[in-house]
């Protein structure tokens, strides 16, 4: 039997928390919302306990599972080239649209690439930035990889800086 922390009250913490516990583990829910871990722990049953935000987990082991949304990680070269700083909200455009997200600058993303997480994302939806015309003629499917995109500071959601056609400073991918 293990300790098992875990840290996020949604869907996610939900199924892994009921796993853990039919797998007779001890099981610590951690959340911002303290009410809604205790509603958590309460639905997992078998035990379960929480803890308090902020402090070191119980467990001996520990899940992360909190929503990674809107996340555009950059390399920091690419970064200062945008006049981008860590934990900015920034527009990234291709030539089909464009979407808001919050910079996260990650020595280890290839120069001249951006990545963007998806299925996860509210605002930083990368469909914004594919085109349904645009396919990959073997699969049919439409690209999420080489599309072409700019980076920059955004200004306000919807509201496009003076510049009508993007700088391509790099590529989705």
């Amino acid at each position: 039997m293990s300790s098992i922390s875990i840290i996020g009250t949604g869907n996610m913490a939900r199924a892994i928390g009921a796993l853990a516990v039919a797998g007779g583990n001890a099981v610590e829910i951690i959340g911002r919302d303290q009410a809604k871990a205790a509603g958590l722990a309460k639905d997992l049953g078998g035990g379960t306990t929480t803890g308090e935000f902020g402090a070191t987990p119980a467990g001996d082991i520990v899940i992360v599972s909190v929503l990674y949304a809107d996340v555009v990680l950059m390399h920091p070269d690419d970064a200062a080239a945008a006049g981008v700083v860590d934990h900015q909200e920034v527009t990234v455009r291709s030539a089909s649209g464009e979407l808001i997200g919050v910079a996260k600058i990650d020595p280890a993303i290839r120069r001249g690439a951006v990545s963007i997480p998806h299925g996860h994302a509210h605002r930083a939806n990368v469909n914004l930035l594919t085109s349904k015309d645009e396919l990959d003629p073997i699969t049919g499917m439409t690209h999420y990889s080489g599309v072409a995109v700019s980076v920059q500071a955004a200004t306000a959601p919807g509201i496009r800086p003076t510049a009508d056609a993007p700088q391509v400073i790099a590529t989705l991918g």
